[in-house]
């Protein structure tokens, strides 16, 4: 009978508390040098390269264990500081976990450095521009001037003038885009010690009814985190009637921050 392997969590300093093991009693924690591993023994059939593939294509599947890997970190996290692994990490043997573990040691304690005392959050900004297309006039003065020779001109001009609108209202939207993209993202990259800017996603695929102008995840000190979400309120606030809304989420694990290949 083939040896059971690991799939991993998460990297601690310290032994969580009993409540997390009577949540999850296949949970393990691995001494390994300093730091512990939360793992738990799998079958190797089960969790095989090939199994993996179809596995990860059974979405019920998919959603299921994600939740659990994400669940045991949260829970973990809520005690102390973690460093995550990537949902579906293996070692094949103790031996192959502590090699790992002994490779990267330095990076892993300057990463535990790094985030001691930090939150990941996510934002991500995004503008309704059906609503926005209906004010762009309060946004863009060349577009309020425009509207104004349209409503003089006789049909025929107003017809070309409205051609030109158009035009400039995609070439105005952009700009608009780019201005409140540019202010969300400062005012808060300004309040946390690390952020990363992701790539923008499609409405298609968010599945949010409006454009993404931001999405942008920020390491924010313990102490910080009140001044961050008020700063998103704000922005909220200030924002809204230019159609913009945020989606403030957090905390997360710290994949954002942590630079080990695994």
């Amino acid at each position: 009978m083939a040896q059971n392997i690991l799939y991993v969590y998460c990297i601690v300093r310290q032994l969580p508390g009993a409540d997390i093991v009577a949540r999850y009693p296949d949970l393990v924690f691995i001494e390994a040098g300093s730091a512990y591993v939360a793992a738990k023994y799998v079958s190797p059939l089960e969790y095989s390269d090939a199994s993996m593939k179809l596995k990860l294509a059974d979405e019920e599947w998919l959603d299921r264990n994600a939740r659990e890997h994400l669940s045991v970190n949260v829970m973990i996290m809520a005690q102390q500081t973690i460093i995550p692994f990537n949902f579906g990490t293996i070692f094949k043997s103790r031996e192959s976990l502590s090699g790992f573990l002994g490779d990267y040691g330095r990076k892993l304690d300057e990463s535990f450095d790094a985030l001691e005392g930090r939150e990941e959050w996510a934002v991500k900004a995004y503008c309704n521009e059906s609503f926005l297309l209906k004010n762009l006039h309060l946004e863009s003065p060349a577009i309020a001037a425009i509207e104004q020779e349209i409503q003089a001109a006789s049909p025929g001009k107003a017809y070309l003038l409205k051609k030109k609108k158009e035009a400039m209202s995609a070439s105005a939207l952009e700009g608009v885009h780019q201005g409140h993209a540019k202010a969300v993202w400062g005012e808060l990259a300004a309040l946390s010690k690390e952020h990363v800017l992701n790539r923008l996603i499609p409405e298609d695929v968010s599945g949010v009814d409006g454009r993404m102008i931001v999405n942008g995840v920020f390491l924010i000190a313990n102490t910080d985190v009140g001044a961050f979400i008020r700063t998103t309120e704000d922005l909220g606030e200030r924002y809204r009637d230019a159609g913009v809304f945020l989606d403030v989420t957090g905390p997360w694990p710290p994949y954002d921050f942590v630079d080990i290949p695994y």
